[in-house]
């Protein structure tokens, strides 16, 4: 079998590993830390509910964390892109149109507070180009 080693990482010195349980300690991927499907909501292929205030919670799923899900994970990429491309733009670009120093609240944050503060200026920017 070809080694694929870029398909699996594991951080054990991780304040919250393992995060979900129902996978080996040995087999636990660390790799997708973040669900990359989390954003396709119902269509994610992984076990989630929703909770009352309407939050998708992921507490139940490990999907992304058994080691041999790596390719179905990448596989699912195209239908990000799509949904991405469907939306027109960046939740990010949006954030940033905020004013500098003002505080938002995004209604999926779960309560933590974010501050919207000004880039670093790109090397370019900096070198007047």
């Amino acid at each position: 079998m070809q080694e694929e080693h870029y398909a699996f990482f594991q951080n054990r010195k991780c304040e919250f590993f393992p995060c979900h349980e129902g996978v080996q300690a040995d087999d636990f991927n660390c790799l997708f830390c973040y669900c990359p499907l989390y954003t396709l909501g119902e269509h994610c292929g992984g076990s989630f509910i929703y909770t009352e205030s309407g939050v998708k919670s992921c507490v139940g799923c490990a999907f992304p964390h058994i080691r041999g899900n790596y390719a179905v994970v990448i596989k699912r990429f195209p239908d990000l892109a799509r949904l991405a491309a469907k939306s027109g733009k960046s939740i990010v670009a949006d954030d940033l149109t905020a004013e500098i120093g003002t505080v938002i609240q995004p209604e999926a944050a779960m309560g933590e507070t974010f501050s919207v503060v000004k880039a670093p200026a790109r090397k370019e920017e900096q070198n007047g180009v």
